[in-house]
């Protein structure tokens, strides 16, 4: 799929602040191999989730344009969540996508 990826962290104290925690390309399968390093815990906290559409659009879909450039998924990880195992996918067309929490 080839679709470049990034996740980010929103800042303590901030509203709009990202710091960025990692980023990838999907595979083949439309999935990223590793976007955090292997850890036993993630910092709980509010992250972000980006994904480039339009790279996709451009490279892989003959240059048909969709709607979403950029589709982006913001989510929250517990104090009691630090050492789950988090699967976000994101199911994607032109003209509209979805997403939920994979196990």
């Amino acid at each position: 799929m080839n679709v470049p990826i990034k996740l980010e962290r929103l800042m303590p104290c901030s509203k709009d602040a990202w710091d960025l925690v990692g980023k990838d390309v999907t595979n083949g399968d439309g999935r990223s191999g590793q976007l955090l390093q292997p850890s036993a815990t993630v910092a709980s906290g509010i992250y972000k989730i980006s994904f480039d559409t339009r790279h996709y659009e451009t490279a892989e879909c003959g240059g048909k344009l969709g709607f979403y450039p950029n589709a982006s998924i913001v989510f929250e990880i517990g104090a009691d969540q630090t050492r789950q195992h988090f699967h976000v996918p994101l199911l994607y067309s032109p003209f509209g996508y979805s997403t939920y929490r994979g196990s």
